[in-house]
């Protein structure tokens, strides 16, 4: 009987302890069994603590277990610039059926001592009007997120999004609504009609509108079309239930 190594333990242990999850493993899996319709890369985004580094560490030990070559990437040791992406992932890419699991792990750990970085790219992708944040206001910003405990308390919010999601419902199922005027504005580039959407059931006295041109982050990026909606909103005598 052959001898198995802790390291080996351990991976097997975290493999194992992955719950859940199967639509998105079984997407993984069918990249790792060379399917010819099978994706070639696969992006797993989503609030932090839901599992995504789990997954892609389950990914890469099943992917070993196949006997496929694993070249793992982790950019909290990695400068931010793409240059350095591209050497770490360069023996992936010249042999045949190597995998790349890149965990970026950007909450906390690959942005600490980066902060004013990563929040310039986090304005720059949610935002569709350019220039929205100037360098000094991102600047201003990143001065409340220095370290890894204040990173820690900001991505938190993220977190228990699925588990707002779930109280709300139940809240929702028990008779719960709201019963004051309500305004949804999404971005056209973002939420768009989505949100207004997701409150149709919940709020009888709804008004929803869409910022043509928007991402985001209305008020910053359309502050005059903002104020169309909400100043009128606001001064709105109150009307019966019913959606605007």
């Amino acid at each position: 009987m052959g001898a198995t190594g802790l390291a080996t333990r351990l991976a097997e242990a975290r493999a194992g302890a992955l719950v859940g999850r199967e639509p998105e493993r079984a997407v993984l899996d069918r990249m790792l069994s060379g399917a010819g319709d099978a994706p070639l890369v696969a992006y797993l985004h989503g609030p932090g603590g839901i599992g995504k580094s789990s997954l892609v560490r389950s990914a890469a030990w099943r992917a070993e277990l196949a006997g496929r070559r694993v070249v793992q990437v982790d950019a909290r040791f990695l400068d931010a610039d793409p240059r350095r992406l591209e050497e770490a992932a360069a023996p992936a890419c010249a042999e045949p059926g190597a995998v790349l699991p890149h965990d970026r792990r950007t909450a906390r750990a690959a942005s600490r001592g980066r902060e004013s970085d990563f929040l310039t790219w986090w304005f720059d992708w949610l935002s569709a009007v350019p220039g929205t944040f100037p360098p000094e206001e991102v600047a201003t910003v990143a001065s409340s997120y220095r370290g890894y405990e204040a990173l820690r308390a900001g991505f938190s919010h993220y977190r228990t999004l699925l588990e707002d999601g779930r109280v709300n419902r139940a809240w929702h199922e028990t008779g719960g609504a709201l019963p004051m005027p309500v305004l949804a504005v999404g971005g056209e580039h973002s939420t768009g009609a989505r949100l207004a959407d997701s409150l149709n059931t919940v709020a009888p006295r709804l008004t929803g509108a869409v910022i043509a041109g928007s991402g985001h982050f209305v008020p910053e990026e359309r502050p005059n079309a903002f104020a169309d909606e909400l100043l009128p909103f606001l001064s709105a005598p109150l009307r019966r239930a019913g959606r605007v």
